[in-house]
């Protein structure tokens, strides 16, 4: 068999095994992994509903909550990697620790918003802009103004409906810390 021939055989003999048995070439990550069953009911939510849920998760209706929460899981995590500790598990801690955050500890609001959005993934990045008005990380109430730089990488559910289902968030505490101190 010439080197033609050999290619047009190896070649419908590949498109026969795919016939025969399926497979999925799935991208995810920067690597490509091979599926054996796909379900597009559990795939990644692709870049325009992932932009649809994270701009709903950022405008609430009501202008007096930080975040729209419909757009969370029941289960979320919000885990902060500078500390290493979870700040919210579960939609209900959620809104109690963003509460305390923005209104408890601090009269904040949220300035400088950046974001990039992939599929089912999203990368924030701002600044929480206020004054310290409450108990924080030991400090009573000192009055001063903070301005806190954060990136937070948010993940969707894979299962529809598609919600955050987890957040790793990067708070510059070194730099909080700093303006509570002086």
């Amino acid at each position: 068999m010439g080197n033609r021939r050999l290619c047009w055989f190896l070649g419908v003999f590949i498109m026969v095994l795919m016939l025969l048995f399926p497979v999925n070439i799935v991208f995810a990550s920067g690597y490509c992994r091979i599926a054996a069953s796909y379900d597009p009911a559990k795939a990644l939510p692709g870049v325009d509903i992932t932009q649809e849920i994270i701009l709903g998760y950022l405008s609430p209706e009501n202008p007096a909550e930080f975040h729209n929460y419909d757009f969370v899981c029941d289960n979320v995590v919000f885990f902060d990697v500078a500390s290493n500790t979870i700040l919210a598990e579960g939609k209900d801690m959620l809104i109690a620790t963003m509460n305390y955050i923005y209104t408890m500890a601090f009269d904040a609001n949220v300035e400088d918003m950046n974001f990039t959005i992939g599929n089912g993934c999203a990368v924030l990045e701002w600044t929480i802009v206020g004054t310290h008005i409450g108990e924080f990380a030991g400090f009573p109430p000192t009055g001063k103004p903070i301005s806190v730089p954060m990136v937070g990488v948010y993940e969707l559910d894979k299962n529809f409906p598609h919600r955050i289902t987890n957040a790793r968030v990067y708070m510059m505490t070194n730099i909080l810390m700093e303006q509570l101190a002086h």
